[in-house]
């Protein structure tokens, strides 16, 4: 890699190349301006890049995502987008193009990303939902603070509708740090 990264998210790509995206240039709990690393590359580099030549590529969402933005959810969808969650943000990315083709509405509640956790899944496509991509997550924390309560809500959203909206749910009890 270029940079240095704590708490990074890594997805494989269609052409079989790793997405490495964020993380924090030191150890800590909760990320700050300071040490974010708002950026993205890709393993191994792109053919025919001389390695003093390839940088690492910024991407605002990973400060707008600040300061629960560690550990960020990233998933490669069938159409060769990717879909990446950070503290109540989301977005479908093409790496290919470097561009966002859409931003998400946040979902309701606190934060979903470490180290407070929420769990994250991407729930199997289904040919009688015409292979719709949806994405599942349930709790994570009122606040950022370290006596704070578990969120019992878990959220909804098809990728692929129009314009598409968190559906949310309560589950029988709240959750933290559960994983999916």
């Amino acid at each position: 890699m270029t940079s240095n990264r704590w708490y990074v998210s890594i997805t494989t790509l269609p052409s079989g190349q790793l997405f490495v995206l964020g993380g924090s240039n030191e150890s800590l709990a909760v990320n700050k301006l300071a040490t974010n690393n708002p950026t993205w590359e890709l393993y191994p580099k792109p053919a025919g890049v001389k390695p003093a030549d390839y940088k690492p590529t910024f991407m605002q969402f990973m400060v707008d995502a600040l300061p629960n933005n560690l550990y960020p959810n990233v998933y490669s969808l069938p159409d060769g987008n990717i879909y990446i969650f950070a503290n109540q943000k989301s977005m479908i990315f093409n790496v290919e193009r470097n561009e966002v083709i859409k931003h998400l509405p946040d979902i309701p509640g606190g934060p979903r990303s470490y180290p407070l956790t929420g769990s994250h899944v991407l729930l199997p496509l289904d040919p009688a939902k015409d292979y719709a991509h949806e994405i599942l997550v349930c709790g994570g924390s009122e606040a950022q603070t370290q006596r704070a309560k578990a969120l019992q809500s878990c959220g909804r959203i098809n990728l692929n509708d129009i314009d598409p909206q968190w559906e949310m749910d309560q589950m029988p009890t709240p959750r933290l740090m559960g994983d999916a």
